[in-house]
């Protein structure tokens, strides 16, 4: 992905602190990406696409095709807006059915569920 990035670069004639102005990111997002040190976000890859729509996305991604769209093809449109998603939790009520002592499942100790915001809850059964 470095490599790639590094040639979108020279074919759009930019150096890593426009591409990151240009795009909206802090520059050593961009830095991090070129020195191996991280992985593209999704909403940098999102952030570059939206701004540069000539750049063919499965080239990005995959290293398939060419770089650049081809006069003609179809350009993928991201809305301006940003969608807002919400986020439900559980009730903080759950319960567990009675599990006989031969059923694997009743080896479970606890479950964690996850949210995009880094947070979790924790369950443990019969506690």
């Amino acid at each position: 992905m470095k490599e790639r990035l590094k040639e979108l670069m020279t074919l759009l004639s930019v150096n890593a602190a426009d591409l990151a102005d240009r795009i909206g990111v802090q520059r050593s997002s961009v830095s991090h990406i070129l020195n191996g040190r991280n992985l593209p976000s999704t909403q940098f890859i999102e952030k570059l696409l939206t701004t540069y729509p000539e750049i063919e996305a499965r080239w990005l991604i995959t290293g398939f095709g060419n770089p650049l769209r081809q006069p003609g093809e179809a350009v993928i449109d991201f809305p301006p807006e940003k969608v807002k998603v919400e986020k439900s939790r559980p009730k903080e009520t759950v319960t567990f059915p009675e599990t006989p002592v031969n059923n694997p499942v009743s080896k479970i100790e606890k479950v964690l569920v996850f949210y995009q915001d880094r947070s979790f809850i924790e369950y443990s059964p019969g506690k």
